[in-house]
């Protein structure tokens, strides 16, 4: 075979290979684009609408936490693997564990650390549902963060959350020294004009 026939077999190898190429190139585009179109087509189908997070009764429970802890943020739907935090080497396990986990009520402090985990009861039998999150209580109890369920049926009042939870009524008792601070400078001024008045009558005399 002579050089200028190898040639013309070279080129025409190299044409067909580069043919191939495209129309691979092509098809691999195509079915992306067909993926794309087929996960985007359901919604065309379907209304979407910004959802409520809170039902009413959870509504009321989220005013008493922020009654109850005020200045403290209150969030709502957490994932608990953003409430705890760990330290060493990656374990996979724990992983496996906080999967799926979500927080009705999380309760933070100033920093939006996480302070108190809250889930929520609709029923009257509490105690089922705590053993149904035993799981996530012991968790969220090794990273040092307290846990408790409650009630829609029968909501806790300030008081009662502020006695589950003494460690965050910080924010309480310091608006208790505020008001007895505002009450001795009352009694203050009290005393004063007491004595300006008894003054001023022995003057007048």
């Amino acid at each position: 075979m002579s050089i200028e026939s190898i040639g013309t077999v070279l080129a025409l190898a190299a044409l067909v290979a580069t043919i191939l190429i495209v129309i691979a190139f092509s098809r691999r585009s195509a079915s992306r684009r067909g993926s794309r179109e087929e996960s985007i087509a359901p919604l065309r189908d379907v209304t979407l609408y910004p959802r409520k997070l809170l039902t009413v009764r959870e509504r009321r429970l989220y005013r008493r936490l922020t009654e109850a802890f005020p200045g403290k943020p209150v969030m709502v739907n957490v994932a608990v693997r953003s409430c705890i935090g760990t330290k060493g080497q990656s374990d996979e396990g724990l992983r496996g564990r906080l999967a799926n986990l979500e927080a009705r009520f999380v309760v933070c402090d100033e920093g939006f650390r996480a302070r108190a985990v809250f889930d929520v009861c609709t029923g009257s039998d509490c105690q089922r549902c705590v053993e149904r999150e035993s799981r996530k209580a012991e968790i969220l109890a090794e990273a040092g963060v307290p846990f408790r369920v409650l009630s829609l049926e029968s909501p806790p009042t300030r008081g009662e959350l502020l006695r589950l939870l003494p460690d965050m009524g910080g924010v309480d008792r310091a608006a208790k020294r505020d008001s007895h601070a505002v009450s001795d400078l009352v009694s203050d001024l009290s005393g004063r004009f007491r004595v300006l008045v008894s003054d001023r009558a022995s003057r007048a005399q």
